[in-house]
């Protein structure tokens, strides 16, 4: 499920979220209007796997004119509240992307940015698989990224001492409200779920 909404989030009505018929939609006005926007789940307890998949449709969601600029769409976080994992998105030359984002090591304090994958503009299922583990061997720590069922990218490390605890969903991080930032549009968010194994 997803509880504890905060921002510019709405709910609409679509398939399951949370419980209930309704999905999310995350809008960012643009300038000094936006804002993170995001739900939170903190049902998750001290977990060395976890995958979500969720419906995104990027819709007219922009990440401003720097294509250097990226907008977080789902990250997870430790008991501590640091970053686990990420999703992130951006839009440059006007086609729409997400990549996944690693962090290893003790602390996680070493982040590695996974390759860049394109989206349409229409729903897609985008799943992501974390486990933790040591760097190399048979329990290797991994990340990896799914498109409408298809692996789209593949991240490794050494996560063995992560847990996660929280998970955020919408536009969680990357947000400029400069006045002249450009960062704007409307994405949803929809049929989100979650477990401690791989989904099918």
């Amino acid at each position: 499920h997803v509880a504890d909404v905060a921002g510019a989030v709405t709910a609409v009505g679509g398939n399951p979220v949370g419980g209930a018929d309704l999905g999310l939609r995350v809008t960012l006005p643009g300038g000094t209007g936006n804002a993170v926007s995001f739900g939170t789940d903190p049902s998750p307890t001290a977990e060395n796997g976890y995958q979500p998949a969720f419906s995104f449709n990027a819709n007219t969601l922009t990440s401003g004119a720097n294509p250097g600029s990226g907008l977080t769409l789902f990250e997870a976080r430790s008991g501590t509240g640091a970053q686990v994992f990420a999703l992130q998105f951006h839009r440059t030359g006007g086609v729409a992307q997400v990549r996944t984002v690693i962090h290893t090591g003790a602390t996680g304090a070493t982040t590695t940015n996974g390759a860049w994958v394109t989206v349409t503009d229409v729903a897609h299922t985008l799943q992501v698989d974390w486990l933790a583990g040591l760097a190399t061997g048979a329990n290797a720590g991994s990340l990896r990224l799914l498109q409408d069922g298809v692996v789209a990218s593949t991240q490794g490390g050494n996560t063995a001492a992560l847990r996660i605890e929280t998970v955020m969903l919408g536009v969680t991080a990357g947000v400029s409200s400069a006045p002249s930032s450009s960062m704007a549009g409307t994405a949803y968010f929809d049929s989100f779920v979650s477990t401690r194994f791989t989904l099918p």
